[in-house]
């Protein structure tokens, strides 16, 4: 038998379709018409038809013609000295609105680009050294928000996260070369035991026991093998 059909649930996702469509006609942005649904804004997407779809470039148009019109008054205000930062406020700019207005010779960047580029090369240097992102706010307290790490890095990256050694493969590193040391004038057992006396840990912070560490020297001799 097949699958019971619920035509409660149809009826439902039928009404909100049209809803969403009616809004879209008045002008509703996706983001405004899934708030006012409940729904995510690809699920909007996927309900405006095409036809509609034409509203989102009138909606363009108009925030072209609006940006334009602020550009005369930016340029005034300017001229007599308004700072930067209450035009911003006033106009309630986006990064958007401001990248446009950049390209049109008016600049209400607060940051200089310079300080930018020394910001991201800061941060993509950190980064690759094997620090975290919630590490990398730390020491750099303009980036607010993990993802303004990765933005930063991935600008540096051609899109991409480098590949970097994490602090489990460093530890790893420590341990192996500690044992290969001592394994030189001792066995296993007696490595062991003078590496416990540290109170050296494994790779992943834990407790250090005989069989881990002589798995993971194996491990590492057959790496260094490998990239001989």
């Amino acid at each position: 038998m097949g699958k019971k059909i619920d035509h409660r649930t149809l009826r439902k996702d039928l009404t909100r379709h049209n809803t969403a469509n009616e809004l879209a006609k008045k002008g509703y942005k996706y983001s405004e018409i899934a708030l006012k649904l409940g729904i995510t804004k690809q699920r909007v997407s996927q309900m405006i038809k095409p036809s509609n779809r034409v509203t989102i470039k009138v909606r363009r148009k108009e925030k072209r013609e609006l940006l334009l019109r602020i550009l005369i008054n930016v340029k005034r205000l300017l001229a007599n000295n308004i700072p930067v930062s209450d035009i911003r406020n006033l106009y309630k700019l986006s990064s958007v609105d401001i990248k446009f207005l950049y390209k049109k010779g008016v600049d209400l960047r607060i940051v200089k680009p310079e300080i930018i580029k020394k910001r991201r090369k800061l941060c993509n240097r950190l980064f690759k050294k094997g620090l975290t992102a919630y590490e990398i706010t730390k020491i750099i307290p303009e980036h607010k928000r993990l993802s303004d790490v990765y933005l930063d890095v991935t600008t540096l990256n051609n899109g991409r996260l480098p590949k970097r050694i994490n602090n489990t493969t460093k530890r790893g590193v420590k341990l192996y070369k500690e044992v290969a040391r001592l394994k030189k004038k001792n066995n296993f057992i007696e490595t062991y035991n003078i590496l416990a006396n540290k109170g050296l840990k494994n790779a992943f912070n834990g407790e250090l026991r005989l069989e881990t560490m002589t798995n993971a020297y194996y491990r590492w001799q057959k790496k260094l093998k490998k990239n001989i």
